[in-house]
């Protein structure tokens, strides 16, 4: 009790207050030694090895703790091997409608605002380019001179993306993907989906010429 910082007595069996700091097993052991005793009369041990029964080192949790373990830290490493060097995020940007027209005729295009968030995790800034790579005839407006991202900061900006309205269909949609490449050497593809107005082929051009103003032949 004297030697037990929490003040408990081992001598009344486990205690909740007990920290382990096994300083009454060394006192009891100085004891034994000046009496002549053996030690380990307080000692870290199992009740089979108490009572005499044989024990074993090698149990089957001896071997599946230590390989779930492993298996644990490889997935652990790996991920962190296989983390990119910035993560980006394509999001709508708040507020107003969700896209508008741009242009007439031909040159007639869909505009949807989007927020681009890049999160650069090296230690050097970094400056981030975006162009749409699978579909003619669109583009990317606002960011023509790159985002620059300070290092382990994360960027913002928002850009215009303007798409053909036969890209969108029947169903008014269309999944893009955006090349993002960094001045690091980083490049990544990234898949955005876009609502529009549903493409109803010449019955859209039909009713743009109307709208315009201009009817079919032989309406003079």
């Amino acid at each position: 009790m004297t030697t037990c910082p929490t003040g408990i007595d081992i001598r009344n069996g486990l205690q909740m207050e007990c920290i382990h700091c096994t300083q009454c097993i060394d006192a009891c052991d100085d004891v034994m030694d000046k009496i002549g005793r053996p030690r380990g009369l307080i000692r870290y041990s199992s009740q089979a090895a108490i009572e005499g029964e044989k024990t074993r080192l090698l149990r089957p949790r001896v071997i599946v703790y230590p390989l779930i373990l492993g298996l644990l830290l490889t997935v652990f490493v790996g991920a962190l091997a296989s983390k990119q060097a910035a993560d980006v995020t394509f999001i709508r940007a708040a507020g107003g409608m969700p896209y508008f027209r741009a242009g007439e005729g031909e040159e007639s295009r869909i505009g949807s605002r989007v927020r681009i968030r890049v999160r650069n995790r090296t230690d050097a800034q970094v400056t981030y380019s975006f162009a749409l790579v699978d579909l003619p005839g669109a583009k990317i407006n606002g960011l023509e001179d790159g985002l620059v991202v300070e290092p382990h900061k994360l960027g913002t900006a928002e850009v215009v993306v303007l798409v053909p309205p036969p890209a969108f269909g029947l169903q008014g949609r269309r999944t893009v993907t955006v090349r993002v490449e960094g001045s690091d050497g980083f490049g990544h593809n990234v898949s955005y989906s876009l609502i529009g107005p549903a493409w109803l082929g010449d019955r859209d051009a039909d009713r743009d010429e109307t709208e315009s103003g201009e009817g079919p032949e032989g309406d003079d």
